[in-house]
């Protein structure tokens, strides 16, 4: 079973140092890209997890991926945003990874995974 964890922050706060993507729309349109894509290419489960509080993933388009049997979940929180800016993407992914591990219901049972 391949299983797929790809990390957002759709939403990410102003500043963050060396952020060359900031329009919502274009970080939106190109994270779905990605799901689809990947579910294109045969991944049985795939975990969206964002960092802005934001599911990129509409109900019809998880009815569709589930209609091509894909597992699919979305998770979401909202990061510290003053952290972000102070300590950086690192810290912010970091934090996301450590989110996603705690809270995903299909990563809690793989003993592995991709992540994107």
């Amino acid at each position: 079973m391949n299983t797929l964890l790809i990390t957002t922050a759709v939403q990410p706060p102003p500043s963050i140092n060396l952020l060359k993507m900031t329009d919502i729309g274009k970080r939106t349109l190109l994270s779905k890209a990605s799901i689809f894509f990947w579910a294109g290419l045969g991944i049985n489960n795939i975990v969206i997890a964002d960092a802005t509080g934001t599911n990129i993933i509409t109900d019809r388009e998880m009815e569709m991926l589930n209609a091509m049997g894909l597992k699919v979940e979305q998770i979401n929180y909202k990061q510290d945003e003053k952290a972000t800016v102070e300590k950086g993407k690192g810290f912010a992914e970091g934090a996301l990874m450590k989110f996603a591990l705690e809270n995903s219901h299909i990563l809690r049972n793989e003993s592995h995974f991709y992540k994107c």
